[in-house]
């Protein structure tokens, strides 16, 4: 049996990167084209790897990066126009599991919400880029009548913390907040 053609792809690519990608393979790649136009900060897997090239040839400015923290800071900073997670499917777990950071987005006070009088959770401060935010973590250990939301309140204002799940698959939250005095959990 023949195994089928490898093709390679020449479109003449015209972006250069600040230091030596290494194949595709280097930690971080951060390219720039003339011709390009916007940014793109571009979390990659291997599969990336053959991506990269192509992405690059169409913005002006790209960041690409194998970190698996998805760490929504960084990338802010970049003034990055866009923002791309690539990953294969067998890693989409990784996105429920790893904690996402980036400062939680304040919300309306919700008008339906059940405060849950049993979470348990844990506040850490911040270091380094997360100076000045501190890390909420925990778990609900009370039912909603329907899955939704769980916020954090902090006198009278409300954050929205991202759902995720432990090894075991037990659901939990974790949110980056500017203060460390947790009024009460919200669920609605």
């Amino acid at each position: 049996k023949e195994t089928e053609p490898d093709y390679e792809y020449v479109s003449g690519f015209t972006f250069t990167t600040a230091k030596n990608a290494n194949g595709g393979e280097a930690v971080t790649i951060q390219a720039s084209n003339e011709q390009g136009e916007g940014s793109v900060y571009f979390w990659r897997d291997s599969f990336g790897n053959a991506l990269y090239s192509y992405i690059a040839q169409s913005f002006s400015s790209a960041v690409f990066t194998r970190s698996a923290d998805y760490d929504l800071m960084k990338a802010t900073e970049s003034g990055a126009d866009d923002l791309v997670i690539e990953l294969v499917e067998r890693n989409l777990k990784n996105l429920v599991t790893n904690d996402l950071v980036f400062p939680a987005p304040v919300r309306s006070a919700p008008a339906d919400g059940m405060v849950c009088e049993n979470a348990v959770y844990s506040v850490e401060e911040g270091t380094g880029e997360q100076e000045g935010l501190f890390h909420v973590t925990g778990t609900v250990n009370c039912e909603p009548e329907v899955k939704s939301n769980i916020y954090i309140s902090v006198d009278g204002v409300y954050y929205d913390s991202c759902i995720a799940f432990d090894e075991d698959g037990n659901e939990s939250f974790s949110a980056w907040i500017p203060a460390s005095a947790v009024t009460e959990i919200v669920i609605a």
